[in-house]
């Protein structure tokens, strides 16, 4: 059986890290799944209400949107960054982080439509995953601190 303090020590060690950078990379992977599972959720919900229920693209965003922040906002707070804060402390700043990166991905489908790049499919998916660096960088040094 592999002791897995011992085996992760080992990897920090090759790896050169320092407990600190270690634990910044662990919330940043922490980020990356929470944020993925968000963005697939945005996409699907999005592309569904789109393809499947005949909603307008902007229309079909806003619910994907709105889907995908409920994920994203329990997910950051509890496991990502496990605030110490209360969620309704966290929860406002988020929005506005989450508003900010809405607002953001609504310019650039905007963009996609005008400009005729692709199909519906690569439209929400711009408009879905232009954001997590900036939605990193507030929510780790604004949001949920």
């Amino acid at each position: 059986m592999i002791d897995q303090n011992a085996a992760t020590e080992a990897l920090r060690r090759g790896l050169g890290l320092t407990p600190t950078r270690l634990a910044e990379l662990a919330k940043l992977v922490r980020f990356g799944l929470v944020g993925g599972g968000a963005t697939a959720t945005h996409f699907l919900v999005a592309l569904g209400l789109a393809e499947l229920a005949g909603l307008p693209l902007h229309v079909a965003n806003c619910m994907g949107f709105a889907t995908a922040f409920g994920v994203s906002v329990l997910g950051h707070h509890y496991w990502t960054f496990q605030s110490s804060h209360s969620l309704w402390r966290t929860l406002p700043r988020f929005g506005a982080v989450a508003v900010t990166g809405f607002v953001a991905s609504n310019v650039f489908l905007t963009a996609t439509i005008v400009l005729g790049l692709g199909n519906d499919t690569v439209k929400i998916a711009i408009a879905a995953l232009i954001v997590p660096a900036l939605s990193y960088v507030l929510s780790r040094f604004w949001a949920f601190k």
